[in-house]
C-alpha cells in the first residue's frame, strides 16, 4: 500500500479572486482528474481545504507508485481547468 498527500498550491487565491463557488468547482474538477489517474481499487479523498489523499491499494513495487505519481503530475494539473458560465 502507498499513501500520497497532495496540496493544491495557491488555491486560496482562487477563492479570494473568484469566490467560493468557483473554488468548489475547481476542487471537484481536481478530484475528478485525480480519480482518473488511479485504478478503481484505489481511493481518492479530500481531507479539507485544498488537500487530497490517495490510497494506492495492493502496491508493493516502488516503480508502480512512481508511475502513478508521474501520471498525476503529467496528466492532471499542467492542463488548464476551464469554467463555463
Amino acid at each position: 500500500m502507498a499513501v500520497l498527500f497532495i496540496d493544491l498550491d495557491r488555491f486560496r487565491e482562487v477563492n479570494d479572486s473568484f469566490g467560493h463557488r468557483i473554488g468548489d468547482a475547481l476542487l471537484m474538477k481536481a478530484a475528478k482528474r485525480l480519480s482518473n489517474c488511479v485504478r478503481e481499487t484505489d481511493a481518492v479523498a479530500r481531507l479539507g481545504g485544498d488537500e487530497f489523499t490517495i490510497i494506492l491499494n495492493g502496491i508493493n513495487n516502488q516503480s508502480c507508485v512512481e508511475a502513478i505519481i508521474q501520471t498525476i503530475l503529467l496528466m492532471s494539473f499542467p492542463r488548464k481547468i476551464v469554467f463555463q458560465g
